[in-house]
């Protein structure tokens, strides 16, 4: 009995060239900002028995580029990390996806048949699964501030795609309100 290859590697290929042709053809940039890895803020004296500012201006030398500062201050909070003694640098990924509109009357399933409360859906590629999946702190589409509701990955091997649910989000930054974030501003 012969072996039946009803999808091949050229099925494959076509099927992929073609989804990223048309992301590329109707797909928009989508800002997604991550939080960076946390690190000791430069500006003050960190105090490792509590983990946080121990309220004394001193900067580092050489002072990191791209940080605010030095920042000389008499009171006991530091201007750059607010008391927290460490900051993180956001980090913005632009991804291309194709994005959908939900209309708010319509009910969204997902792929396990839970009803989405989401006002957007993302298509994007596999290799963003990691950063979708990171609590991001902001994902802006189409200027808009969006929360994300759900993600999952769609596929197999390597015709997989990335899909997400968004939400609009009623604050500016959500997440960790004890570190200090610099970057592009949220």
């Amino acid at each position: 009995m012969a072996k039946s290859n009803f999808v091949t590697d050229a099925h494959d290929k076509m099927y992929s060239t073609t989804v990223r042709q048309l992301r590329e053809d109707l797909g928009r940039k989508v800002k997604i900002f991550l939080p960076g890895n946390p690190t000791v803020c430069p500006n003050c004296l960190f105090n490792s028995v509590d983990g946080k500012s121990a309220g004394i201006y001193s900067p580092t030398s050489p002072y990191p580029a791209g940080t605010p500062g030095p920042t000389p201050f008499q009171t006991s909070i530091c201007p750059v990390c607010h008391g927290s003694g460490q900051y993180t640098r956001t980090i913005v990924k632009e991804i291309l996806c194709h994005i959908r509109w939900i209309n708010p009357e319509a009910l969204q399933h997902s792929s396990l048949g839970d009803i989405m409360g989401a006002d957007c859906r993302l298509q994007s590629d596999i290799k963003y699964l990691q950063d979708f999946r990171r609590p991001p702190m902001k994902i802006e589409v189409d200027g808009f501030s969006m929360e994300l509701v759900k993600v999952y990955p769609r596929g197999l091997k390597k015709l997989a795609q990335v899909i997400a649910f968004l939400k609009f989000s009623p604050h500016a930054t959500p997440g960790n309100k004890n570190r200090t974030t610099y970057g592009e501003t949220l």
